[in-house]
């Protein structure tokens, strides 16, 4: 697997395709919860409750450790048509899903628990780690040539 930066804003049609190429990858997701939400994330948190897998405070999530020793609650859900449904409703672009007002830090995992797709909203960063199949069944649906390997 190889880690890819997505080099395109995920505009509505491409946040729609990547909530569709995440049914593929047979997984869930998490978000993380900062601080106290606001009315509309409290209202998200509610309509994703019949997915939830569970909740933990953690100093650490795909992509982020904090180092000052502050926990954060993540959040997991199953990743199911109607999860996908609620998140597209209520998204266009994966940084509205941002503190305070939503939770953040959307993340897709596969069925072994492991990060596809990291978001780490507050730096307005995302990637992806890919098989090469994954690679070219995701930039046929979300846009060909919108990953750029990263290089460490």
């Amino acid at each position: 697997m190889k880690t890819y930066n997505i080099s395109n804003k995920l505009t509505d049609l491409r946040f729609s395709n990547l909530l569709q190429f995440s049914k593929s990858m047979n997984g869930s997701f998490l978000m993380v919860k900062r601080n106290t939400l606001g009315p509309k994330g409290t209202s998200l948190i509610q309509k994703l409750a019949p997915f939830l897998i569970k909740r933990e405070r953690t100093s650490h999530w795909p992509g982020t450790v904090l180092l000052t020793g502050q926990q954060c609650e993540v959040i997991q859900y199953r990743l199911t048509n109607e999860a996908i449904e609620i998140l597209k409703n209520e998204f266009k672009d994966i940084f509205e899903l941002i503190g305070p007002e939503y939770p953040e830090d959307l993340c897709f995992l596969r069925s072994t628990g492991e990060a596809w797709f990291v978001s780490i909203s507050h730096e307005r960063d995302y990637y992806v780690i890919l098989t090469e199949e994954e690679k070219d069944n995701f930039e046929s649906l979300v846009g060909k040539g919108c990953l750029e390997l990263q290089v460490s």
